[in-house]
């Protein structure tokens, strides 16, 4: 085997959003909430045939968490909107092996 560098990168986002609601005219709401997740990975590993590996990489995740949006759901609701904000968290990493 002859000696090889090799870059690997990856990234991946998803979104879940959730919807509760009730339709009870004095009570009337709907509240939504979610999570966003966004990662990257990237590494470069180096081999020299079978006496030496190495790889060193980084990677990175952000999550941001919609904590709720409650919001009257009928023109009668006595249910008052409130808006909590969004929280944020990264997490980051380096590696190597």
């Amino acid at each position: 085997m002859s000696a090889r560098w090799q870059l690997q990168t990856t990234a991946a986002w998803s979104r879940y959003s959730s919807t509760i609601s009730t339709f009870d005219t004095a009570q009337a709401y709907r509240l939504n909430t979610g999570i966003a997740y966004r990662q990257g990975k990237t590494g470069l590993s180096y081999t020299n045939g079978s006496t030496l590996q190495a790889e060193l990489g980084l990677s990175g995740i952000q999550y941001i968490i919609t904590a709720g949006q409650l919001a009257p759901n009928h023109p009668r609701s006595q249910v008052n909107p409130v808006s909590l904000p969004n929280q944020r968290a990264i997490e980051a990493g380096l590696y190597g092996q």
